[in-house]
């Protein structure tokens, strides 16, 4: 039985991947082998996200880290997202080997790593955009699935791709969600979309197919709360007892010795 739905979903994503597209929703030319349904789906998100005033969510990650060996382990973290826009968001994230806070209150991003109990501040002039390209500068690192904080996340996610398949609708996490997935030259992905008026992401995760043993990073979403008013202080950063400041560079040192 598992082979037989196997081999039909394989037909199906060939016959998908062959098929052709004219023009996106943003109505633009595409390339043939992006599908129509998931284009418009993707769309569809990205202006539901970006229209919306303020957001949190609770996020779980797991990150796959490949060893020297060949040993493949699965980190796991787990935390949450605020976003009031144009220009203040706050991301927690727990694990073993990543504690961090992250805070932007449109004049500073701070991060502050609680197992450190040092933290890196950068001044920042612009939004929620800004602050996250300003991090990822100073870091070389991007916050997880930042594009799905961005205000367009459509243009960043859609523009690299070779190919955008639909692949059908999943009950998860107690609603249906729409299972799209697509390949750049660099890395595969995949994502889940909330049905409905409310086209939340429900799942996001990423393969990076040319590392050896080709790990993988997952986000899952839940407990979306759509525009809050969030308490003061929920944008604000006031450094513990004892914690350090630091410039980028050691500050990077400092989480790659961790």
């Amino acid at each position: 039985m598992f082979g037989k739905n196997k081999t039909i979903l394989s037909l199906m994503l060939a016959v998908l991947l062959s098929a052709s597209a004219t023009v996106n929703a943003a109505g633009e030319a595409v390339k043939a082998d992006i599908d129509l349904r998931a284009d418009a789906l993707m769309k569809k998100m990205s202006d539901y996200l970006g229209a919306l005033k303020s957001f949190g969510v609770d996020i779980e990650i797991i990150d796959e880290m490949v060893l020297a060996d060949g040993f493949k382990l699965s980190l796991y973290r787990q935390g949450d997202v605020k976003i009031q826009r144009p220009d203040k968001f706050a991301m927690t994230r727990r694990g073993i080997t990543v504690d961090m806070d992250v805070v932007f209150n449109g004049r500073e991003l701070v991060f502050y790593g609680r197992n450190l109990n040092a933290f890196l501040t950068l001044p920042v002039s612009g939004d929620i955009d800004a602050a996250l390209d300003a991090g990822a500068a100073a870091l070389n690192s991007e916050l997880p699935a930042r594009d799905l904080l961005a205000k367009d996340s459509y243009t960043p996610l859609m523009q690299p791709l070779e190919k955008m398949v639909y692949i059908g609708k999943v009950r998860m996490g107690g609603v249906f969600c729409h299972q799209l997935a697509a390949r750049s030259a660099e890395v595969d992905w995949q994502i889940w979309i909330q049905d409905g008026e409310k086209a939340l992401p429900c799942r996001y995760s990423i393969t990076s197919k040319w590392l050896a043993n080709a790990p993988q990073f997952s986000l899952q979403f839940s407990n979306w709360r759509i525009n809050p008013e969030f308490p003061a202080g929920s944008f604000v950063f006031t450094p513990p007892k004892g914690a350090v400041a630091m410039d980028a560079k050691a500050f990077k040192a400092a989480l790659a010795a961790q």
